[in-house]
C-alpha cells in the first residue's frame, strides 16, 4: 500500500484526541512510499504510539508525527513532550506487562501495548525503538520494510521532470559525443 494515501487517513482520526486534551497535535508531510502490510495492524501500532503520547502529555503540550527513510526502512516518528520515561526503564518498554511506577495506578493500563505494537512490528519486518528524557519526552520511531523498487531504468527516467531529462538527454547525446571526439 501507499504510505502517503494510508498514514494520511490513520493520523488524520488522532486530531480530536489531542484536542480534547489541548495538545498540539502535528502530522507532517508524509513522502510516498510503497510497503506491505495488514492495515489493522499497523493501524493498531499507530493507535498505541498516539494515544500513549496524548496520555503521557500534559494539557497544553505538543506532538508531532514526522516520516523519514533509513535504507530500505520507511520510518515513522511520534515524538511528545510529555513525562518520558527514566532511562533505566527504556529496555523494557516493550516488555509484556511493563508499565512505569507512575502509570501503575490507572486500573485501564494491562502493560501489554507497546508490546503488542513490537510485535507486529517485528511480524512486518520492522522494529519500534524508543529514546526518551524523563521530564522532556518521548520519540517512539517505527521501521516499516519498503517494497523494493521494481521499475526499470526507462520508467525512472520517464518520471524524472521535464528540465531534467532534457539536460541529461542534452549531456548524452550532443556533450559527450562531442568530448569523446575531441580526445
Amino acid at each position: 500500500m501507499d504510505t502517503r494515501t494510508f498514514l494520511g487517513a490513520v493520523f488524520g482520526k488522532y486530531d480530536q484526541l489531542a484536542k480534547s486534551k489541548n495538545i498540539t497535535y502535528k502530522v507532517r508531510h508524509i513522502p510516498s512510499a510503497e510497503i506491505y502490510a495488514d492495515r489493522r495492524e499497523l493501524e493498531r501500532v499507530f493507535q498505541n504510539l498516539v494515544s500513549n503520547a496524548v496520555k503521557y502529555t500534559e494539557e497544553g503540550g505538543k506532538i508531532v508525527v514526522s516520516f523519514g527513510h533509513n535504507g530500505k526502512f520507511f520510518l515513522v516518528r511520534v515524538k511528545d513532550n510529555g513525562k518520558g520515561i527514566e532511562k533505566k526503564n527504556q529496555p523494557y518498554v516493550f516488555d509484556k506487562f511493563f508499565m512505569e511506577e507512575s502509570s501503575r495506578t490507572d486500573s485501564k493500563n494491562s502493560g501489554l501495548g507497546l508490546y503488542v505494537a513490537q510485535q507486529i512490528a517485528r511480524r512486518h519486518g520492522g522494529e519500534i525503538k524508543v529514546r526518551s528524557k524523563k521530564g522532556k519526552g518521548s520519540v517512539f520511531t517505527v521501521s516499516i520494510p519498503e517494497l523494493p523498487d521494481e521499475t526499470t531504468p526507462v520508467q525512472r527516467f520517464e518520471q524524472l521532470p521535464k528540465l531534467l531529462k532534457v539536460i541529461l538527454m542534452m549531456m548524452f547525446c550532443f556533450i559527450m559525443p562531442w568530448l569523446l571526439r575531441i580526445m
